[in-house]
Order: structure tokens, then C-alpha cells, then sequence
């Protein structure tokens, strides 16, 4: 599982499927609000405690940060650096990401 998994969507299912993508001693950070009170972060405490699951929130920014953010992207002031892959080569790119050797973001096509 991964080190840590940041939910953005403000949704149920983003909440409630992101402790299954944890490795044991993993982090959820809490970044996409929900207005509906009765959607939670966590998971069932059996599962908390024996993966040793934390759960932190981070509010950085404002709506406008990330449009501006974008609008950077759109005028092209920012250039992402990205590695475009096929969905097969998976474990080469995986193995370059631990060896520290992927600069960027990967993007994987599936289809």
C-alpha cells in the first residue's frame, strides 16, 4: 500500500476508500472539505489499530490559490514535468520511483 493518500474530493467514497490504499503505519491527509456533516475520515477501529493508521487534516489555500494555480498551468508560466508511460510498463517506472530516478509525475495511458 502507499506511505500516505491525500483525499481532495470532498466525497463519500474518497473517504471511505482511501484507508484500504494504505500500507501499515500509512497517513490519510484531509485536504477536500465536504459541506455534508455526516461524511467522516477514518476507518473501523480494528483496522486503525492494527495498521497503525493516522488521519490529519491540512487546509492550505483558498478556491482562488488553486485558480490562479491553474491559470499559471493554462498560460503555460508553468510547466509540469511529466513521464507518459503505457499502463504494461508499470513495474519499470515503479522500480524507477523507488530508486529515485522519476523526476515529476508519471501518467500512465490504460487504454
Amino acid at each position: 500500500g502507499a506511505h500516505a493518500v491525500i483525499v481532495f474530493a470532498a466525497t463519500k467514497e474518497a473517504y471511505d476508500g482511501a484507508p484500504a490504499l494504505l500500507r501499515p503505519g500509512g497517513s490519510v491527509v484531509c485536504v477536500g472539505l465536504p459541506k455534508d456533516a455526516s461524511i467522516v475520515a477514518g476507518a473501523p477501529p480494528i483496522q486503525m489499530v492494527l495498521k497503525r493508521l493516522k488521519f490529519v487534516g491540512s487546509y492550505v489555500g483558498t478556491l482562488k490559490d488553486v485558480e490562479e494555480a491553474l491559470d499559471f498551468t493554462a498560460r503555460g508560466l508553468v510547466k509540469p514535468i511529466l513521464t507518459k508511460g503505457k499502463l504494461e510498463d508499470l513495474d519499470k517506472y515503479m522500480d524507477k520511483m523507488i530508486k529515485g530516478q522519476l523526476l515529476g509525475r508519471a501518467v500512465l495511458q490504460v487504454a
